[in-house]
Order: C-alpha cells, then sequence, then structure tokens
C-alpha cells in the first residue's frame, strides 16, 4: 500500500480519482502530507507542475513517481513534462487516458512503486557501501601511519628494529585486507579469541598515536580473552579519539572496570562529558566475562565482529 496524493483541481473529478486509487489498496492522503506517489491531471498540471518539479529533485536520487491522467482532446504539450532533454527531471512518468481503466491504472502504479522500491534500496545500499568504504580507509590508514612513523625512524637512526615494527604492521594490513574481502563476500568474519596482553597492546597503540602533548596511564593486570587484530582496532581508535578529541595536554587512562570483568579508555579532555568513560567491548572479555560496550560507532562495530553482540 502506497500514499498517494491526489492533484485535480475538479473536486468530482478529484474524488473519482481517489476512490479509485483506494480501491487498489492505497491510501489517499492530503497536502503537507509525504506522498509516496502523485497523481495529477492535465487540467491541474500547469499549476501543480513547479511543486511537483521541485519535490522530485528534492527527493533525488530517490524515485518520485507522477501519473498523469489525460483527456483525449487535452491541449497539453505532453513533450513538455514527459521529457528531459533538459538536464533536468521531467515531471510525469506515466500517462492514462481518459476514461480510466482501471486496470491499466492500477498496473502503471504498480510499476511505478516498484521502480520506487528499487531505488530506495539502491539508494540504502549506496549509503551503506560509502560507510564501509570509509571505516576501511580508516583502519587501513592506521597502520600504514605507523609504517610511515617508523620508516623516518629508520632513516635517521638506522635501528633495523624499526624494520621488524614496519613488517608486523605490513602483515596487519594484509589480515585487515582479507576480514574485508569475507565480509564483503559472507557478511562475517570468522574470529579465533586467545589470551592477550591488554598493557602490551596499549603501548603499541600509543606509540602510533601523535601523543606529543598528552599523557596516558595504565592501570591494567593480565591479559584478556580476545582477537588480537580486533582488539588493537579497538584499542587504537579509541586512544586516538581521547588525543584528537580531547583537546591540549589531554591525559587518558586505560584500567581495569570494577563493577564487573573488562577495561576502560577515559580522558580528561572536553572531548567526552564529565563523568563519561569510554569503556571497551566484548571485543575483550576476562574470565571469558564479556565486557560493556564502547563508545565510538566503529568501536562498537568492531568487536561485535569479534566476540558476540555489544552492550
Amino acid at each position: 500500500m502506497a500514499d498517494v496524493r491526489v492533484l485535480v483541481n475538479d473536486r468530482g473529478n478529484r474524488n473519482a480519482l481517489a476512490a479509485l486509487v483506494e480501491r487498489g489498496g492505497h491510501e489517499v492522503v492530503d497536502d503537507g502530507t509525504a506522498a509516496d506517489l502523485f497523481v495529477v491531471d492535465d487540467r491541474s498540471l500547469p499549476e501543480h507542475r513547479a511543486t511537483l518539479r521541485e519535490e522530485t529533485e528534492r527527493r533525488s536520487p530517490e524515485f518520485c513517481p507522477v501519473v498523469l491522467v489525460r483527456r483525449p482532446d487535452t491541449r497539453l504539450d505532453l513533450a513538455s513534462v514527459t521529457g528531459s532533454d533538459d538536464g533536468t527531471p521531467r515531471v510525469v512518468d506515466e500517462t492514462v487516458t481518459a476514461p480510466v481503466d482501471a486496470s491499466v491504472f492500477f498496473r502503471r502504479l504498480s510499476n511505478l512503486l516498484v521502480r520506487q522500491r528499487q531505488t530506495r534500496e539502491l539508494a540504502a545500499r549506496n549509503e551503506r557501501l560509502e560507510t564501509f568504504a570509509s571505516t576501511v580507509a580508516h583502519e587501513i590508514r592506521n597502520p600504514l601511519n605507523v609504517v610511515t612513523g617508523r620508516l623516518e625512524l629508520a632513516r635517521e637512526t638506522g635501528d633495523e628494529a624499526h624494520f621488524d615494527a614496519m613488517g608486523r604492521e605490513l602483515e596487519r594490513i594484509d589480515r585487515l585486507v582479507d576480514d574485508v574481502l569475507a565480509l564483503a563476500r559472507t557478511g562475517d568474519v570468522s574470529v579465533d579469541g586467545a589470551p592477550v596482553d591488554l598493557r602490551a597492546v596499549v603501548r603499541t597503540c600509543w606509540q602510533a598515536v601523535d601523543s606529543s602533548d598528552a599523557t596516558i596511564y595504565v592501570d591494567v593486570d593480565g591479559a584478556v580473552l580476545a582477537d588480537e587484530d580486533r582488539l588493537t582496532q579497538l584499542v587504537g581508535n579509541l586512544l586516538r579519539n581521547a588525543v584528537e578529541h580531547g583537546g591540549e595536554g589531554v591525559t587518558v587512562t586505560v584500567g581495569d572496570l570494577d563493577d564487573c570483568e573488562g577495561f576502560y579508555v577515559a580522558d580528561d579532555g572536553s572531548g567526552i562529558p564529565q563523568g563519561t568513560a569510554t569503556t571497551s567491548s566484548n571485543g575483550a572479555s576476562r574470565a571469558r566475562r564479556r565486557a560493556p560496550g564502547s563508545g565510538c560507532p566503529w568501536c562498537r562495530r568492531s568487536p561485535t565482529r569479534t566476540a558476540g553482540p555489544s552492550r
């Protein structure tokens, strides 16, 4: 069922078309109410042409269908409303000749509504793709930044230990690419949890953050049960968000939670409201218990694929 607005000035003709629309299982809506489809007749179109064109442009790229009911002797130039040679959206998508054949009318409405649903689904799919691509770029850029920094240090100092660090980050990128391909193909990524030294992960992530004006305190004990790559993404994003949005001289604290198994990442900067701590999500757990969800969108998504749903 669709919401249909009937733009016909003659009351009798409008009531007849409204009744026909309702016979098809659709609902007729008043002006000012959002409509899925518009029905207009040839005598009323000149008055409503600008409104329909504005509505079509406003909804783009979503499809805004318009059905024109025309009389056989209409003086309306149909080419001016059904074509779009000048690049502007067409005003009318389908025409029906009066007297209206109900089966033809319903078939035209059905085809237009199918097309509209397809454009909505395509727009939603494109939006998800943009979000996915942005997330992937963000996650791959992090280890690339580490490689760039280590390369500069290696050139300056000649210390070959930096090459080992670069190798580890490049291997991480390779695993990320494999995860992305698996996610794109199946919608899921298989993850194996194992004990991971949280303090070591925090130290590695902190070295990759531009933290010259920031300070970090780490008060965690023992290992967490997690996938190391996912945990590194989670902690790295939390630390980077704290430094980038916490302001100059921000202090970041990583510690064990008192009221449940897990850990938290907090800062004293202006980026997070006072009294709010960003906690780890189910990407890491102590004693096989899952920890609360984190505070940023990607950090909620990453551990969800790691060890179950976030809270």
